[in-house]
């Protein structure tokens, strides 16, 4: 007998919450607050290129 076959299952995960990779959202760099993904672009913003939410869009 294997110490597999005796052992005792463990519990059931809880359900997790959205990650990061499961919002549909992310941080404008120029004006700092959670936006939706339609719209956006890259553009340089303190030297580096860096998604800006349509609303800041030079």
């Amino acid at each position: 007998m294997k110490d597999g076959d005796s052992s005792k299952r463990a519990a059931d995960a809880p359900p997790r919450m959205a990650g990061i990779g499961m919002l549909s959202i992310f941080v404008c760099a120029r004006c700092n607050q959670n936006k939706g993904l339609m719209g956006r672009k890259l553009q340089p913003v303190r030297g580096a290129k860096q998604w800006v939410c349509k609303g800041c869009v030079k």
